[in-house]
């Protein structure tokens, strides 16, 4: 567990869902305890813990006294005695912490009593401040007393500024009266997991009996909680080309073909996940299958972890696994082939549509072109246990000369369409470079340690 001397400074009365701003700062809370960090929290007086996150053990809470607050800079008559009064209050919450993190306190003009109690703070200590912009930046706050202005119209002391965008920090440096190396760029990252799958329900909250809450946790929990374990487990969001197929392990279903084409996409210089979900598949011939499967994984190059069946991943996944669990999985990968030498419908390719997968479906099986068309689809020979010529019982068979070369063109193939569809190329860019953990480690969290050259102070990094 890192130490305690990290804190986020917010002005919240209240929280909101649909609120970017606290959406924001949720997110850095994520990032924080997510990586073992024990923070604190200021809020106003009258915040009340929306839970989730915000309740998690490794968040402390320090309540602000009630001040006035005008957008239109409006102060009033005892505005210096509140200014105090914050300042004794901050004085108080921030004692032996290094960094403070404010969010929008020097940019909006319902803040300045805040500003300037901050400011005030700052001159007498030597903790960091980094100050959250969320909004477009004006030259100058709007106020009523000359004398803030003056206060207001300097530098704050030991700080510098974050901005989620980089084009912006020439406006916001000239803006603030800033060096453009005082204003540092963090991303706004996303908990992708949490929005795609939602977040895990926590039942204590609610008046319910034991077995009432355990019931309801395998249902409402039981699969986001699966889910993110996996993610995280196996790094499934950082790799560059992700795949999944539910299928029992018959050997007409073929997932050697997508074991190989995912090899060959990862010999061509990608990081990739294959994730099966064999279920049903614990006895007979399907046991004896899965071994075949998994040493032809390693003879093409594929580690434990970039091959996962999902009936060896936890004793409670050995037969099978929640239908939310699988879409879940499916929301989260990039394509999905379909090599099946037998279908009637195939309800399985349906649902990866359905995630926006690009789907690699069989050419030997017409039956595909039928259900799904042929305009949007990969089509690849893969054999069938149907004669293709005239349409009646019998079997096509696939031979293939040269299985390096065949799976090499056809990784090429799916490269060429995945990584060209803008939709399914964009979806790779976020997860990877505008993650929780990605923007935490990578442009956040450096920023606690970072030393400028030359004399220009921006308080002591936590060491």
């Amino acid at each position: 567990m890192k130490n305690n001397k990290v804190c986020l400074f917010t002005t919240f009365y209240s929280y909101d869902n649909a609120y970017s701003l606290c959406i924001c700062v949720e997110d850095q809370i994520r990032m924080f305890v997510d990586n073992g960090y024990k923070i604190k929290v200021l809020v106003d007086e009258a915040f009340t813990n929306p839970g989730g996150y915000w309740s998690h053990p490794n968040v402390t809470y320090g309540f602000l006294p009630a001040v006035s607050r005008s957008n239109d800079g409006i102060m009033p008559d005892n505005w210096k005695e509140q200014s105090d009064k914050m300042y004794d209050a901050l004085k108080k919450e921030l004692e032996g912490f290094k960094v403070c993190i404010t969010h929008d306190i020097i940019l909006q003009p319902a803040h300045i009593i805040f500003n300037l109690a901050a400011r005030k703070l700052a001159d007498k200590s030597e903790m960091r401040w980094m100050h959250w912009l969320h909004s477009p930046t004006q030259p100058q706050l709007s106020c009523n007393v000359p004398e803030i202005l003056d206060i207001l119209k300097n530098k704050f002391p030991k700080s510098f500024l974050c901005y989620p965008n980089d084009w912006d920090r020439k406006r916001v440096a000239l803006n603030f009266g800033v060096e453009m190396d005082e204003v540092k760029c963090v991303h706004h990252p996303s908990d992708f997991c949490s929005l795609l799958f939602g977040d895990v329900t926590n039942l204590d909250l609610y008046d319910l009996k034991e077995d009432d809450k355990s019931r309801l946790d395998k249902e409402i929990n039981y699969s986001k909680r699966l889910s993110k374990d996996l993610i995280k487990e196996f790094d499934i969001l950082d790799a560059d080309v992700i795949s999944s197929y539910p299928c029992r392990l018959d050997r007409g279903k073929q997932p050697e073909f997508n074991i190989k084409t995912m090899a060959a996409i990862k010999k061509k210089g990608r990081t990739v996940r294959m994730i099966i979900f064999d279920f049903h598949s614990t006895g007979g011939d399907k046991v004896v299958y899965r071994e075949d499967l998994k040493r032809i994984g390693r003879e093409w190059g594929l580690t434990d972890r970039e091959l996962i069946f999902i009936s060896e991943w936890r004793p409670e996944t050995n037969y099978s696994v929640p239908r939310e669990f699988v879409m879940n999985m499916r929301k989260i990968s990039d394509f999905h082939m379909h090599p099946s030498n037998t279908e009637t419908y195939s309800l399985v390719v349906q649902e990866a549509m359905a995630a926006r997968n690009f789907c690699v479906l069989n050419y030997h099986l017409p039956v595909m072109q039928d259900i799904y068309g042929n305009k949007n689809c990969l089509y690849e020979p893969f054999g069938a246990s149907v004669d293709l010529l005239n349409g009646e019982n019998g079997n096509t068979t696939l031979n293939i000369n040269d299985e390096q070369t065949h799976f090499d063109n056809l990784a090429g193939k799916v490269l060429y369409f995945i990584e060209n569809n803008p939709v399914i190329n964009q979806w790779r860019f976020i997860r990877q470079k505008r993650s929780i953990n990605y923007i935490f480690k990578q442009e956040l969290e450096p920023l606690l340690f970072y030393e400028p050259m030359g004399k220009r102070s921006f308080g002591t990094p936590p060491r």
